[in-house]
Formats: structure tokens, C-alpha cells, sequence
């Protein structure tokens, strides 16, 4: 592209690029509010054959409903994307009424949320819609820098302050409005027809008959609430329970749509608002006329709802589960534990503790949740980042006036220019893959930089700044049991000399593991990263780093991926390479790569009976620390331990010392997934 300025380059996107589904304004009125509404918003039907269409998905895209399972008996099913699941396979396969021979499930995933604009200011809010299909992996799906989910709508956001309206007449407004607002965004979706259904072309150019059937809605539980004309913490959006049910384990009947829609039709031809909401009550429902799911196609809306885990779980569950904790066993003593716990990849370290914490976001109780369990043994928490990309810094980019269509245009424009780049890549035989901001795909294994962090580092440095007390003898028992690995001969080699003319060795500070989606082979690695440095200066010359020697898991034997067999917790003291010049003078002929210095700790055996984790102590040999030089191969991953406490946390323990201090641990096996299946 060549253009003199910004206005020639906004003609060129606008006239000249491959078009995307464009923006549309519509201006719509309810009753009872003398006021018209604008309305953004583009059809979900060119929505979903432009995002079937991207040959960046095709490798991505499932076409059928499957089941898939983790053994050859079909005994243990895995449930891993849309597709893999039962509704999905329900509505295509078992019910073989709902779609005609030969059709395409497009399960449609729609998603909603109020928002602000401003992060200091509250009087400028958006209210965007967005739409994505299950038929493509959820591992782009989920991710905004990959463009799978599409903006659809703005919704008018309306502020009735300083109307004469009580308190149930403004929320009646507010829902109808919302109501309102997506019957006129979902139109092309009502229009589908249940026998003709969509042609969808994919980036190979193959044609399918494809049926959009709404499968999942987003949306926080005063969103599910407004969605499902379900009366807001009166009742579940999803089941008949009550509220003061909630508490009580009891499974209610699931709701359906067609059963809820009537009871609506029903009490909305009562002679009086109050007849009509007496009607509603004991079904829990709000009198909504016209919801917008009536018409859409085989939608049971009720169904549709999903687990809202950000406010849900993060932000409601785990919010009173440590209000209650606090009450349990006092502020200090749970600070106390958090602030001691150790280091490890992957898990946020709170130092001052987390009940003085104010305003806690998502992601931090998330971070508390990891080590939440294992602070207590003893003792007497995607729709929110899309936000950024399709409301906040499209408002940014406007002038601050009138800025709805300024959104919409700079949207459009982004998305053509993404449109534009894929088609050259198409037109140079490239096969176009969903771009990420930062993404390196490696295969599972063990990675260390080129160099080393340190040249020729002497025994006696690793002795006194590493804490690698038995480093020379545990490297003497290694190259020993290279030249001889039989007892009675290592112990006679050891005897003589070996280390003759070795006075040090390079020294690695971190080491990565690239580690696997243990259920989904389709998944990219994760690289977690295993520390093994001293105390050393900061290269700006101001104040001292803090050593940190973190734990891993050891491959011991042959074993199974899932599973603690075979696995050994060791605590990184050294990471090193012996130069090849010394292994050749010591006869050793076998390839030897970068090694490791470890201090052991016990075998797990047993679960702790409460917190389902391994316990393991520091393990001992003749009264000394039991150590070894292991060949870094055989580590394949971080972890963390967590102290046991006992009734009172011991406050000479820190994070920096407790793995020193304390004797008896648990293995965490909650921070991370791969954790969890490796070890559980």
C-alpha cells in the first residue's frame, strides 16, 4: 500500500481493501420512554460465514459432533471443545429431528457486558455484543489477538436519572430496551430457516449446509438474569431453585424455554400489572414482552447460560470463602501463611499478605486460589479483555464526541487492514495462521540458554554462595557411576582422584521446561521456568537480588504422564556443564549434556486425607542433606511445595528461607493444569 497521508490511507481501507461485514446504525423507540435509541450494531449471519471463511481456521474447524475418549474401553470420556460434548451431540446426532440429513452444526456463542469507557470518569459506557462459533478450537477462540470473536452490536445504554419512575418501571424499561435492542441484532439469525439453513464456504473453498443454533451465553449473573427474564437473586437463571434453596444442595428442574416464554405470554394478558406479576413469581420470571430468543432457532436459553467464573467463582465464592477464613483463624495468622509461602513459577508471591488487599481484581483472587488450600491445611477465581480491544481503545481513538460511528469506522478499519493482510498471504501460497501477539511453539523439554550466567565458577563459590555444601563429592559419585556403574568398582573409581585438574564449572541461573497439554494434543506448550542463582548485585548497581533456589519434579523411572509414580520432588541448587576436554581426560566417551546438583526430599507415598496433596519431608542420608548430581533431562517441570504449618505459622520462616527451615511439606498440586493432571 502507498499513500501521502492518513486521509489517503483511510481511503484506501475504506474503498479499496477486501470489505468485512460492515457496521450499521439503526434508531429504535420503546414504549414508555418518549426517546429514540441509536443502535451499532452488523449481521451475526455475515459474521459467522466471514469467520468460517478465514483460511486461518480451517485447520481449526470441527464439522461434526464427536465423542472422545481417554481409553481404548470408550470408559472415561474427554470433554475438551463444544464439539466433544453432549449438547452438541444431542442436537445433531441424537435428536435426529431437529436438522436435516447432511447439515453442519454451527454452535453459536454469544456473549454481553456493560462496560466503561473512561477508567476515571463513569458517564461513558459501551455495551458491545460479540459473537463466536464452537466449531472453531477453543484454544483460538479464546484468545482476542486471534480475531476469532466478533464484535456485533453496541447496545444503547440509557440513564433514566431524574425521570419520575419508580424503581420497577425503570428496570422494566432497561429490559426492554435490551430486549429490543438484540431482536433487531439477532434478526438474521430468527430468519434462518430450520430446513434450508446458511451456505457456509470455508478457506478451501468446500460448501456447507450450516444451521447457527445458539449454544452458549456469557454473561456475568445480573446480565443472565436480564438475558433469561429470570427475576435478579430471587432465583437460578438456569433451574427452578429459589434462593433459599441455594445453601441447600438442592437439584432443581431445568428450565426450558418454551415452558418460560408461555408463562410470559400468560401473564402478560392478565388484566393488571399485579395480576400479572403474581402469575410470574412462583416461576421466578420478570414480565418482558417480546424476549429476543423467541424466535431463534432450536434455542433453549436457559440452557444456554454458562458458569460466570470471573464473578461467579473468583470474585463471589472466593471472596466470601476468605472472608469467612479470616474469621476462622484471624488476619494475622492467614497473612502469616501466605507470606511464607516459596517461590515458584507461575504463582504470585503476596508479601504483605491479603487481607489488606482492596479492590481485588479477578486475576489476584485467581492467584489466591492456587494457594489457598494449602494455607488453611492445619489450621484450627474472557469476555472482560475483549472489552480492551473493542470498546476501550476504540474510544481512545476517537475525539471523544460523537463517538459511536468513530468507533464503529476504526473497527472497520482494523479488521480490513487483518482482512487485507490475510489475502496477501493467501496470494504468496502462505498458509495463514491466527496471529498472537507473542507466541513460541516448542515441543515438550528442557531448554537453557546458549551461554552460560557464569564462567568457571569454583567448587568452593558453589559451596558457599549456592549452598552445594556436598557438591564435589556428589559429582565424583556421578562421574564414578559413568565409568563404573556396579557398586563395589564406582566405590573404588571414586577412591582415586577423578576431579584431578576440574576446578569449576559454567553455571546456568534458570532453566525453561516447555510443558504439554496433558488432554489436548492440539495445544501449544507453556514454558515454565526453574530458578537455581545466588544472591548476586543488580546489574544497576542499586541493592541485591535475593537467591532463589526453586523445587522441580524428577522423572526417577520409567512412568505414566498422569500420575505420581515414578516422580520425586528435588530442590535446584546448581545448574552446570562439565567442559569436554574434562570427560574425555576421565574416559568418559558417552555424551554428557548440562547437569543438575539437587537436594532430594522424601518419595510421596500417600494423599493427605484433607487437602487431597502429597506430604513429603527433606530427605536425609546418615544424618546429612541426601543430594545427587542428575542429568537435567530427567526434570520436567516446576512446583511448588507448600510449608506445613501446624496450628500457628513459625514467623522466623520467610519465602526466601523456608525451604530451609522447614521440614515437612505438601506437594500444591492446584497451581496450574498441567499440575493437576500430571500429579493428581
Amino acid at each position: 500500500l502507498s499513500y501521502k497521508n492518513a486521509r489517503a490511507l483511510h481511503q484506501k481501507i475504506d474503498h479499496e481493501l477486501p470489505g468485512v461485514t460492515p457496521w450499521r446504525r439503526s434508531v429504535i423507540q420503546i414504549s414508555g420512554v418518549n426517546e429514540e435509541f441509536e443502535l451499532f450494531m452488523r449481521d451475526p449471519v455475515e459474521s459467522i460465514k466471514e469467520l468460517w471463511a478465514n483460511p486461518a481456521y480451517l485447520e481449526h474447524l470441527t464439522y461434526v459432533p464427536e465423542r472422545r475418549f481417554a481409553d481404548e474401553e470408550k470408559s472415561e470420556r474427554i470433554y475438551d471443545e463444544l464439539m466433544s460434548g453432549d449438547w452438541a451431540w444431542e442436537t445433531q446426532v441424537r435428536d435426529l429431528t431437529l436438522l436435516p440429513d447432511g447439515a453442519t452444526l454451527v454452535p453459536v456463542i454469544l456473549s454481553s457486558d456493560k462496560t466503561q469507557l473512561c477508567q476515571f470518569r463513569g458517564d461513558k459506557t459501551a455495551y458491545p455484543v460479540y459473537l463466536t462459533i464452537g466449531n472453531i478450537s477453543k484454544s483460538i477462540r479464546r484468545k482476542p489477538s486471534f480475531r476469532a470473536q466478533k464484535l456485533i452490536g453496541y447496545l444503547p445504554t440509557v440513564s433514566l436519572d431524574g425521570k419520575d419512575l419508580s424503581a420497577d418501571n425503570a428496570r422494566l424499561i432497561h429490559a426492554q430496551l435490551f430486549h429490543y435492542a438484540m431482536g433487531v441484532v439477532t434478526s438474521s439469525l430468527h430468519a434462518v430457516s430450520p430446513t434450508d439453513g446458511i451456505e457456509l464456504t470455508s478457506g478451501d473453498g468446500v460448501v456447507r449446509l450450516g444451521f447457527p443454533v445458539v449454544a452458549a451465553y456469557v454473561a456475568d449473573y445480573p446480565e443472565q438474569a436480564l438475558v433469561t427474564c429470570t427475576r435478579y437473586s430471587q432465583t437460578c437463571p438456569k433451574c427452578s431453585v429459589s434462593k433459599d434453596e441455594l445453601g441447600e444442595h438442592v437439584i432443581g428442574d431445568p428450565r426450558h424455554q418454551e415452558q418460560s416464554i408461555r408463562t410470559i405470554h400468560h401473564a402478560s394478558r392478565q388484566s393488571t400489572r399485579a395480576r400479572a406479576h403474581a402469575a410470574l413469581k412462583d416461576h421466578g420470571l420478570n414480565l418482558f414482552p417480546g424476549p429476543f430468543f423467541i424466535r431463534l432457532l432450536h434455542c433453549n436459553i436457559h440452557d444456554a447460560i454458562t458458569p460466570d467464573i470471573l464473578h461467579q467463582i473468583y470474585q463471589g465464592l472466593v471472596k466470601h470463602l476468605c472472608g469467612w477464613l479470616r474469621t476462622l483463624i484471624g488476619d494475622a495468622e492467614l497473612d502469616a501463611r501466605f507470606k511464607r509461602m516459596p517461590h515458584a513459577h507461575g504463582v504470585r508471591l503476596f508479601t504483605n499478605g491479603i487481607t489488606g488487599l482492596t479492590q481485588v481484581s479477578g486475576p489476584e483472587h485467581r492467584e489466591i486460589c492456587k494457594q489457598l488450600l494449602g494455607c488453611i491445611v492445619d489450621a484450627p477465581g474472557v469476555t472482560e479483555r475483549l472489552h480492551i480491544d473493542f470498546a476501550k481503545d476504540a474510544y481512545k481513538a476517537t475525539n471523544k464526541k460523537e463517538f459511536w460511528e468513530q468507533m464503529t469506522r476504526w473497527l472497520e478499519r482494523r479488521e480490513t487492514m487483518a482482512a487485507f493482510d490475510l489475502v496477501l498471504q493467501w496470494r504468496r501460497r502462505e498458509i495463514p495462521k491466527p496471529r498472537a501477539r507473542w507466541q513460541r511453539l516448542l515441543p515438550p523439554g528442557v531448554y537453557l540458554a546458549k551461554n552460560p550466567s557464569a564462567h568457571a565458577v569454583s567448587f568452593r563459590v558453589l559451596e558457599d554462595q549456592f549452598g552445594a555444601a556436598h557438591f564435589k563429592n556428589s559429582l565424583g559419585e556421578f562421574i564414578a557411576n559413568q565409568l563404573q556403574p556396579t557398586a563395589y568398582r564406582r566405590q573404588a573409581v571414586h577412591n582415586v582422584n577423578i576431579l584431578q585438574g576440574l576446578e569449576g564449572v559454567d553455571v546456568w541461573y534458570c532453566v525453561k521446561f516447555a510443558v504439554p497439554n496433558l488432554q489436548v494434543d492440539t495445544e501449544s506448550t507453556v514454558l515454565h521456568t526453574a530458578h537455581a542463582e545466588p544472591k548476586r548485585s543488580r546489574r544497576s548497581g542499586e541493592g541485591e537480588l535475593d537467591a532463589r533456589f526453586d523445587t522441580v519434579l524428577v522423572n526417577e523411572s520409567e512412568h505414566k504422564e498422569t500420575g505420581i509414580e515414578g516422580k520425586r520432588v528435588a530442590r535446584l541448587k546448581v545448574i552446570f556443564r562439565i567442559p569436554d576436554e574434562h570427560l574425555a581426560k576421565m574416559g568418559i566417551t558417552r555424551q554428557i549434556g548440562h547437569l543438575a546438583y539437587v537436594e532430594w526430599f522424601s518419595r510421596p507415598r500417600n494423599k493427605d486425607s484433607n487437602s487431597g496433596m502429597y506430604p513429603i519431608s527433606r530427605s536425609y542420608q546418615n544424618g546429612v542433606r541426601d543430594t545427587s548430581i542428575i542429568e537435567v533431562d530427567t526434570m520436567f517441570r516446576t512446583c511448588q511445595l507448600v510449608p506445613r504449618f501446624g496450628r500457628r505459622a513459625n514467623r522466623a520462616w520467610s519465602s526466601n528461607n523456608v525451604l530451609d527451615r522447614c521440614e515437612y511439606f505438601l506437594i500444591n498440586n492446584f497451581i496450574d493444569h498441567h499440575t493437576y493432571q500430571c500429579i493428581w
